[in-house]
């Protein structure tokens, strides 16, 4: 691709395939796990193309397709248009009354259709040429989280639990840097005690045990919270997990 760009990791059959959409006459259909850059590459694809209008929907309602119908036709200075649309959580109805466009495109209309779901139509399918996307590799997985900005120790641990998508390893982090915000939590919690401090299933994040004298002191914590020397998005979500109610 032309131009100084931040480097696309992974993916290097579908890179050396699609170099840009001036060829592309049949609608593609990016098919893969969550997190491992499809929309990435599509929206690449799509910075290619010039002039070109671009429309990016990622969660589209009815009334958005109805307006693409409009959209695509309309004459413009762009030479190109270009539709990346993603259906991972979109309806039936809404793949529906995508159909038509798909089937018949504008000839100045470069489509890319995005999905982490197999729940796609097969009349979705049957109109796109399927790109399939897998998961990263673990080298991959570290280039990308060092090119974030993580130490090189930290991206590799983040890289063994993201199981090939990015999303995950980011999500490990997160909860790993929770821990450490519940150690302090029991800190400036006087006489607070946990039966159980932090419990993890399948590395996803369960919920937090206390029993009655620790519960007692969830004022003191909110209060922390809400007048700043304690806040952000990590203490939100443990003020949070305080409310979940679970047996040991």
């Amino acid at each position: 691709m032309s131009g100084q760009k931040q480097r696309f990791v992974g993916h290097d059959a579908v890179q050396s395939r699609f170099k840009s959409l001036d060829d592309i006459e049949m609608p593609l259909l990016f098919l893969g796990p969550n997190s491992v850059g499809k929309m990435t590459f599509a929206k690449l694809l799509a910075s290619e193309v010039h002039p070109a209008m671009v429309r990016i929907y990622e969660r589209p309602r009815i009334l958005d397709i109805r307006d693409l119908n409009v959209w695509s036709v309309s004459r413009g200075f762009d030479r190109w248009k270009v539709l990346i649309v993603d259906l991972t959580k979109a309806s039936v109805f809404v793949q529906n009354a995508l159909l038509k466009l798909l089937e018949e495109p504008p000839r100045q209309l470069k489509i890319i259709v995005v999905s982490s779901s197999e729940g796609v139509l097969n009349t979705i399918k049957s109109r796109c040429f399927i790109v399939r996307f897998y998961g990263l590799s673990v080298d991959e997985l570290v280039e990308i989280y060092v090119g974030m900005g993580y130490d090189l120790s930290v991206a590799k641990d983040m890289a063994l639990f993201a199981d090939g998508q990015v999303s995950k390893g980011l999500e490990k982090r997160e909860l790993m840097e929770m821990r450490g915000d519940v150690s302090l939590l029991f800190e400036v919690l006087p006489g607070t005690a946990a039966k159980s401090i932090l419990n993890m299933r399948d590395g996803r994040f369960v919920g937090l045990f206390l029993d009655e004298g620790a519960k007692r002191n969830v004022l003191t914590f909110q209060n922390l919270v809400l007048s700043g020397r304690y806040g952000g998005v990590r203490g939100r979500l443990l003020l949070n997990v305080f409310f979940i109610e679970r047996d040991n």
